[in-house]
């Protein structure tokens, strides 16, 4: 039986799956994992499908184990458009998953009559390859009718998308299926009697993240007698803030890890009793990964109020918001947890309830495999989970299962 004659590519930021598979580590991260489950098996299906990855230290074409084709262009920024567009060209794509906004890419194949989706993440919606890049002028070109659809990641990406110019009808918003999976938990309840409180931070040891700002909020806690730990995963200027845990006295109540394999998050959330994202404006926050899987594992979270966050956390609902660079407000938000048990339970089952409304939005390979069905039912899929379906209105800050505390 001879494969359908469909020559898919994915256009990356980045080609992951080359150096991953090639390790030998079994133990992939969910979304590299789902990405490769998921190749695989539309390789199975098509004639050849390749992910070309826009950036690499070195040039590389090759076919894995897996069965699917993986480039790397060779190039680093800043990147010539015209010389990412040649390999697309010489790949012969009949369709192209488009994960960055490459304006020349996609001129290209509506001009040449190819279909595209578009499945950005909220990192490489801002990875523009072009350096007279703007996302009006990417959105005019995401509308045209050979663009079968823009999926953005969960409603807050799908919402930039909107506000950029794409047409609403077409927005399909999108997770991790990971992500999605239900948990059968009750909420959490806070006994500091027995053991001290315990923090947890995850990402880039660096002052714009807020590690500092946390730090001297540990010593203001510590004076109001609160007995508290923090584990810092995470890597970067970590000598410099280990000394600064020095000159804090601090040593002994914080510990420094530099990383945590995936299997081994679910345990840490469960030896958790607040997650702690203290990020400063200024630091480019593009990712919700943390967000959502501290919303998942039913931790109350106490953030910061930078932008991207606006759209997932809401102050007294399913979190405690402070002003960014506030550490004085930080160590007030997470001393009022400590307090009030009822409001650090209430803010438990809001997050298994926010998590749970995760579960309505579509899965990073429903996306692709959708595309790929009879027009008809693909129009009617569409219709189904676009922006304008109606499906999202209980994602909004206004829906009826937030319950603000006094």
């Amino acid at each position: 039986m001879q494969a359908n004659p469909i020559r898919l590519l994915f256009l990356a930021a980045t080609e992951q799956h080359l150096e991953s598979l090639m390790s030998g580590d079994l133990s992939l991260p969910a979304e590299l994992a789902h990405s490769v489950e998921t190749l695989t098996l539309l390789s199975f299906e098509f004639q050849e499908v390749g992910v070309l990855g826009c950036t690499s230290e070195k040039a590389y074409n090759e076919v894995l184990g897996a069965g699917f084709r993986v480039i790397g262009s060779g190039y680093m920024p800043p990147l010539n458009p015209n010389a990412i567009l040649k390999l697309v060209v010489d790949f012969c794509p009949t369709h192209i998953v488009l994960q960055v906004p490459d304006r020349a890419v996609l001129s290209w194949a509506i001009r040449n009559q190819i279909e595209v989706i578009a499945l950005f993440n909220n990192h490489t919606m801002s990875f523009p390859l072009d350096p007279n890049w703007d996302m009006t002028r990417i959105a005019s070109l995401l509308n045209h009718p050979l663009v079968c659809w823009v999926a953005g990641q969960g409603l807050k990406g799908s919402e930039a998308l909107q506000q950029a110019g794409v047409e609403p009808q077409k927005i399909i918003p999108w997770v991790w299926p990971h992500l999605m999976e239900s948990q059968v938990q009750q909420s959490k309840q806070l006994d500091i009697a027995e053991q001290p409180l315990r923090l947890l931070y995850a990402g880039p040891i660096v002052s714009t993240k807020g590690v500092g700002d946390l730090l001297i909020a540990m010593v203001q806690l510590r004076s109001r007698g609160l007995n508290a730990t923090l584990k810092l995963i995470g890597t970067g200027e970590t000598d410099r803030f280990r000394t600064q845990v020095e000159k804090l006295s601090l040593v002994g109540s914080i510990e420094f890890l530099e990383t945590v394999p995936e299997q081994g998050f679910k345990d840490l959330f469960d030896q958790t009793d607040i997650l702690v994202i203290p990020s400063r404006h200024e630091y480019p926050e593009n990712n919700l990964n943390l967000i959502d899987a501290g919303l998942s594992a039913h931790v109350p979270i106490v953030a910061s109020d930078h932008p991207l966050f606006a759209g997932r956390l809401y102050h007294g609902v399913n979190a405690m918001i402070f002003p960014a660079g506030n550490s004085r407000a930080l160590a007030h938000r997470i001393e009022r947890l400590t307090s009030q048990p009822q409001l650090y339970q209430q803010l438990s089952a809001s997050s298994q309830l926010s998590h749970a409304h995760i579960q309505q939005l579509v899965p990073w390979a429903d996306v692709i495999e959708h595309w790929f069905e009879p027009s008809d039912r693909r129009g009617l899929w569409l219709s189904e989970h676009c922006l304008t379906s109606g499906r999202y209105a209980s994602l909004a800050p206004e829906a009826t299962y937030f319950r603000r505390s006094a």
